[in-house]
């Protein structure tokens, strides 16, 4: 690193509003706030972690969904085995710089989960999970 000072959370965090709307095995969907370990999410993908992060740690923009939740623009998505970094995808949509919301302001962070396939959906949208989302990241930042 030659002594330079990085912030790596900003680098690779990413995370989600606890309204967004997890898709879960029988088709229903559930807050991610209220997802819990070891429940089965869509695809037979069971939940092994729950993240929690302050979004002063995460990169500052996020995307609005049509229900009102947000994530940020660092998370990755996964469609047709191919990987798409969400703030490249959706240049052409507005991300809200420093989005403050009362659920921000309120309970000071957001979600990411922890699942046994490494991805899991968001409403329909695959989204690549927390622990293979941070690899993704660091091998492309220090290689």
């Amino acid at each position: 690193f030659k002594n330079n000072k990085i912030d790596i959370n900003k680098i690779v965090d990413a995370g989600l509003c606890k309204h967004c709307l997890i898709k879960m095995f029988n088709g229903s969907f559930k807050h991610i706030k209220d997802i819990r370990l070891g429940d089965v999410l869509y695809d037979n993908i069971v939940v092994l972690g729950i993240v929690h992060l302050k979004p002063e740690n995460t990169n500052s923009k996020f995307l609005a969904l049509q229900n009102g939740s947000f994530l940020t623009e660092n998370n990755i998505l996964l469609e047709n085995n191919n990987l798409f970094y969400l703030k490249n995808k959706y240049s052409e949509i507005s991300f809200f710089d420093n989005y403050i919301t009362n659920d921000l302001e309120n309970n000071n962070h957001l979600f990411h989960l922890v699942t046994s396939k490494g991805y899991f959906y968001v409403e329909d949208i695959k989204i690549i999970h927390y622990s293979e989302l941070i690899d993704i990241y660091i091998k492309n930042y220090f290689s």
